[in-house]
């Protein structure tokens, strides 16, 4: 996706051929599974089960500056079961050059003092909480010990989200937890290729 974007020379035109390679993946990927669905539903048409399955995809810019640029991929997937499964995904990608701004954003040595901004994030944004122990009820992890989330931290308009997908941190009823921790308090721990990108913010 990133060599399309980097290489066309109007992103406009490669709309249609990405939404059209993402959906034949899926269907290449899920097709033994579609075809046994669509089997039994013919075979079970009494009305007793009803199967199917739904897949929702919106990839759209979050925030635009003059140093970065962030995209949210946000999906909703169902294949039977109880619910479905949903994820939210940002990357940020330097306006320089296109490459992808990850966990190098931060300074060597620092995720322990970023990791403790999360945690005030997560309890004053999130959960509503004012203390360790109403704020560690809400979560499946052990040990008490908070992790950075599986997918990258991303730039917005007011600062870095940490966005933590289903289940990760936390059960499927407490959604997706997240929180953005505005720049200035972050700027001890950036590193100098992030402060970069966000000169304009600081």
């Amino acid at each position: 996706i990133r060599d399309m974007l980097q290489n066309a020379p109007d992103t406009i035109e490669i709309g249609a051929p990405l939404a059209k390679s993402i959906v034949d993946e899926i269907l290449s990927s899920n097709r033994a599974t579609l075809i046994e669905m669509n089997d039994f539903a013919e075979e079970n048409n009494d009305g007793f089960m009803q199967y199917g399955e739904e897949y929702s995809y919106d990839i759209h810019p979050l925030a635009l500056s003059p140093g970065f640029v962030t995209m949210l991929y946000e999906s909703y997937i169902y294949t039977g079961g109880a619910h479905g499964g949903s994820y939210c995904i940002g990357q940020t990608f330097s306006a320089f050059d296109g490459s992808l701004v990850d966990l190098d954003m931060f300074k060597d040595g620092s995720t322990d003092k970023v990791l403790a901004l999360i945690k005030k994030g997560l309890m004053s944004q999130y959960f509503k909480v004012d203390s360790d122990k109403e704020f560690y009820n809400y979560l499946l992890i052990n040990g008490n010990k908070l992790p950075l989330p599986a997918t990258p931290p991303y730039f917005t308009d007011k600062g870095v989200c940490f966005h933590y997908q289903q289940y990760e941190i936390a059960p499927y009823a407490a959604g997706m937890p997240k929180c953005v921790i505005p720049f200035e308090d972050l700027k001890p721990y950036l590193s100098e290729y992030a402060r970069n990108l966000i000169a304009d913010k600081l």
